[in-house]
């Protein structure tokens, strides 16, 4: 994002050079590339950006407005020598903000490495796996030497101790240790009994800890799951299957021309391999240009199953069932390579505003097949509920889905 005050010079420049000499650009490409500028930004804006990257494009014209209102400002009110003064002056003032700026230290840097040590120091010659519930999840990994997958997007503490609640032991027999790395704000609680409520303290607590900054804003905390080295046996009653949980039927051929119209674009593989989606289910796939990933049901002796080859992630919408109380949601997935699966739940809120929130994060290694058990929590104002496969990486195959 651009820094505060090369934003509000580059704001105020803009609005200056449209007031004074907007009429003059009669050229349509000036405004075309104005408008395409504006098309880009806002429609990032319209898809959540995150990502500093996503704001970069707006230096070029924060340089032009700057250099703008520096060169043609409104310094012709003032006498020529006053006006030169003020011009140099707004200059010399962006100039030292920028180097101060530049010279700033945190001093809660070298804990945060200090702290990634010492999960590095744990988690050495074991098996293990980094979930980042956080922006630094790239210097986490990095500091750390530990694998982390990270969420879409960020998920509040209070929601992720929530989906923790008896869903840890997806973990067991896979890894020797989970590490959790979430960012607890000033005014967010995080108890013993809170942890308590999850699992043992003996298998799951704070590892560790660090403010972010020196005002102690944001704090920087790792939780550990010490897993259990086999898995447990699933239950025999898992519930009933959801709507074609079984795949066991396809959308029309018309339907699937659509498809291949439409999002054959950005999933160019279904356009030159015959492919199935399952009926009631909606499959769709990252926006952000063409990608090499596919989705189609496959036969797999007498039952079907999807599968996913994810290049750029590929999202795939259960269909919708009642969750105004706890339901547990079951699964069976093999995967071909590694796989980073996100499971993700829409939320419609009491003034009918949706919301997609990350519910739990797996990785499932090449070759290994998993039946998954998850608790999904209640919501009394929200009748009814989608659950999202949000493949993030990888190839999978899904089958056997219910709820109980």
């Amino acid at each position: 994002m651009l820094w505060e005050p090369v934003g509000i010079l580059f704001l105020i420049g803009m609005i200056y050079f449209l007031v004074r000499d907007g009429k003059k650009f009669r050229d349509l490409r000036f405004w075309f590339g104005a408008a395409a500028l504006c098309a880009i930004f806002f429609g990032r804006v319209y898809f959540h950006i995150t990502p500093g990257r996503y704001y970069s494009i707006l230096v070029f014209p924060a340089l032009f407005f700057l250099v703008y209102l520096l060169k043609r400002g409104p310094w012709h009110f003032l006498p020529e020598k006053n006006a030169k003064l003020a011009m140099d002056l707004l200059f010399a003032g962006c100039l030292l903000a920028g180097t101060l700026r530049c010279l700033y230290y945190n001093p809660q840097e070298k804990k945060i490495v200090d702290l990634c040590s010492r999960i590095k120091a744990d988690a050495a010659g074991k098996s293990v796996i980094g979930l980042a519930y956080t922006s630094r999840f790239s210097q986490i990994s990095y500091y750390s030497g530990v694998e982390c997958i990270a969420p879409e997007r960020p998920l509040p503490l209070s929601e992720l101790l929530i989906h923790l609640r008896g869903n840890l032991s997806v973990y067991d027999g896979d890894f020797d240790a989970v590490y959790w790395v979430v960012e607890v704000k000033k005014n967010e609680t995080l108890t013993p009994e809170m942890l308590r409520m999850i699992a043992p303290p003996e298998r799951f607590g704070v590892f560790g800890g660090e403010y972010l900054d020196r005002h102690r804003k944001k704090k920087l905390v790792v939780l550990r799951y010490l897993p259990l080295p086999e898995r447990q046996k699933m239950p025999e009653d898992r519930g009933e299957l959801v709507k074609n949980g079984d795949f066991s039927k396809a959308q029309s051929e018309k339907d699937l021309a659509r498809i291949r119209n439409d999002m054959g674009k950005r999933m160019t593989r279904l356009q030159t391999e015959k492919f199935v989606f399952p009926a009631h289910w909606v499959i769709e796939c990252s926006l952000a240009g063409k990608n090499n990933s596919f989705a189609s049901v496959v036969e797999r002796g007498d039952t079907q199953a999807l599968r996913v080859d994810a290049n750029g992630y590929v999202f795939c919408i259960v269909p919708s069932f009642p969750v105004e109380t706890e339901r547990t949601f079951s699964f069976h997935v093999k995967a071909e390579r590694d796989a980073v699966i996100q499971i993700s739940r829409n939320v419609r809120y009491p003034d009918q505003s949706l919301g997609l929130h990350p519910f739990y994060l797996l990785f499932i290694k090449a070759g290994k097949e998993r039946d998954y058990r998850l608790q999904i929590p209640a919501y009394s104002f929200f009748p009814f509920g989608e659950l999202y496969f949000w493949i993030q990486s990888g190839t999978v195959e899904i089958s056997d889905v219910r709820v109980k």
